[in-house]
């Protein structure tokens, strides 16, 4: 199996379980984020796979090669609540305190295409994006006529801004299935499953 996950905050997931499952079966395991602590705490969770385990210390977007400013809550570092929105951890991290301070930290960038081509993988067995808010840029920037992915897994709770849905999830909703992702789900109350199988 080779697995692609964007996002992987503190491993606190369900793909840690299927990659925990499926131990024998990956050959590789990509995992990009753009905090270092998270990159830190992919090591140690994925620590067993060896040299079938690939970190990668950038962020994701949907367009260009550049350096932009991250931010997510002090003192949650690794944490899912990361984005290159600030005021979408703000509104986030608010939820469970009432002063969230957030630390801003310049990251590099690239886009999914560039990435997928320096890895030399051209198909996977599974996708499994968290950005907070740029999944659906991402995957509305993926050339799916050069990159295959047999399973799309992807948070759109934030699709339009921090805890809304709209236009650009159709958008995205449109291109899967024009693309061969004929079972499009939800996966979860946050995620959207999407398969070719």
């Amino acid at each position: 199996m080779n697995i692609l996950q964007i996002g992987c905050n503190d491993c606190n997931d369900k793909l840690y379980s299927k990659v925990k499952e499926n131990f024998q079966l990956i050959k590789n395991l990509i995992c990009v984020d753009p905090l270092p602590e998270s990159i830190v705490s992919d090591k140690k969770a994925y620590e067993s796979l060896g040299n079938r385990l690939t970190t990668i210390c950038t962020a994701v977007v949907a367009d260009g090669n550049s350096i932009i400013e991250m931010y997510h809550p002090e003192g949650h570092p690794g944490s899912g609540w990361s984005s290159s929105n600030k005021d979408h951890v703000e509104k986030h991290f608010s939820s469970i305190t009432t002063d969230p301070k957030v630390r801003k930290i310049l990251v590099p960038t690239t886009n999914i295409n560039y990435l997928l081509e320096k890895l030399g993988i051209i198909n996977y067995d599974l996708l499994n994006i968290d950005t907070e808010g740029s999944d659906c840029d991402i995957l509305l920037s993926l050339d799916m006529n050069r990159f295959s992915f047999r399973e799309i897994i992807f948070e759109f709770v934030h699709s339009d801004g921090c805890h809304t849905v709209g236009k650009k999830l159709d958008s995205l909703l449109n291109k899967l299935s024009n693309n061969g992702y004929k079972n499009i789900t939800r996966y979860d109350e946050y995620n959207i499953l999407a398969s070719r199988v």
